[in-house]
């Protein structure tokens, strides 16, 4: 009996023929033929593992030619994936200094048959720079104004105040503080914290610690309260020249109920800048603007005057004075 399936035994003697001469096709037939390539615009990458130096600029050149020899579908690959020339620096000996480019710098990706016959250039400049160690103060920037509804009733807490940052000597040497990324008031709608990314413009080339910070911020109800009496006081060059009428004016200010219940408000006042006067005769009057002064943190005058007159009295006449606060 026949063991086998009639689809092995059926023209047997032939596909035997064929698999024969399937195999000797094979082991004549040419493998992939070797190529010469090259190619160009290769960046040049410098790795530095001296901790006390960091790369100044890019190499000069930049770029670099490689040829290579090897199988040509890996030549093509790699032209796709991209190759690079990557120079290792233990140690940094100067500012300055040129490097033989050796051709087992070449990264291959994954081809395995390619060799590496040239780089040009033959060597590279490398410039570096110190690099120092600083601590700069977190700058928390803020745009817009909260809801009129809502009022801070603590000042903006960031964590980290502080951030440890490492670089270049050049680049730190006359920075006390980073700024964040603007923090939008007019999107707090409850008391909660958020992050905020540092702005690192000019920093690329440093290390951080942290790129965000996170701010905590403590809203509730605004509420309003006003001052009948707030004094009107001028200031500026030739002062003392100039009388004001009224000398005080009501103002109200908003804020949180715990704001305004231990805020200190001996220091509130309307100011006149006398630059803004100008040349005034005797006995003439003039419209002033004014502006608030002296309000506490986390308030904001609303409802109050613009505007005051001021004139030049006589000689030796009598002056107005501010009057006192009242509530």
């Amino acid at each position: 009996m026949n063991v086998l399936p009639r689809f092995i035994t059926h023209n047997a003697s032939l596909k035997v023929a064929s698999l024969a001469a399937a195999i000797f096709l094979w082991a004549i037939a040419p493998a992939d033929p070797d190529e010469e390539q090259s190619l160009t615009s290769v960046p040049v990458r410098v790795q530095v593992a001296d901790l006390d130096w960091t790369l100044a600029g890019q190499p000069e050149p930049a770029t670099a030619e490689v040829r290579l020899s090897g199988p040509a579908r890996e030549i093509i690959q790699l032209a796709r994936e991209g190759a690079s020339v990557r120079i290792p620096v233990e140690t940094v000996t100067g500012t300055d200094t040129s490097v033989a480019l050796r051709r087992d710098w070449v990264t291959l990706g994954g081809a395995t048959g390619l060799v590496v016959e040239e780089v040009l250039p033959t060597s590279v400049r490398l410039q570096f720079e110190r690099v120092t160690s600083a601590s700069l103060a977190v700058n928390l920037v803020t745009t817009g104004e909260l809801p009129d509804e809502l009022a801070l009733a603590a000042p903006l807490r960031v964590a980290p105040d502080y951030v440890a940052v490492r670089g270049p000597a050049r680049v730190l040497e006359n920075r006390a503080a980073i700024p964040t990324r603007q923090l939008d008031l007019s999107d707090i709608d409850a008391s909660g914290v958020r992050s905020v990314a540092l702005d690192t413009t000019g920093l690329s080339a440093t290390l951080l610690d942290s790129r965000e910070v996170s701010v905590e911020f403590d809203v509730q109800p605004a509420v309003e309260q006003e001052f009948l009496t707030v004094p009107v006081r001028l200031v500026g060059p030739g002062a003392s020249e100039y009388e004001v009428q009224p000398s005080t004016l009501p103002m109200r200010l908003r804020g949180a109920q715990a704001v305004l219940r231990s805020a200190d408000f001996d220091e509130l006042v309307y100011e006149v800048d006398t630059r803004a006067i100008g040349i005034l005769e005797v006995a003439e009057r003039r419209t002033v603007s004014v502006v608030p002064a002296g309000v506490p943190a986390l308030l904001r005058a609303v409802e109050r005057p613009d505007s005051v007159v001021v004139t030049r009295p006589n000689e030796g006449g009598a002056r107005l004075g501010g009057g006192g606060l009242s509530r």
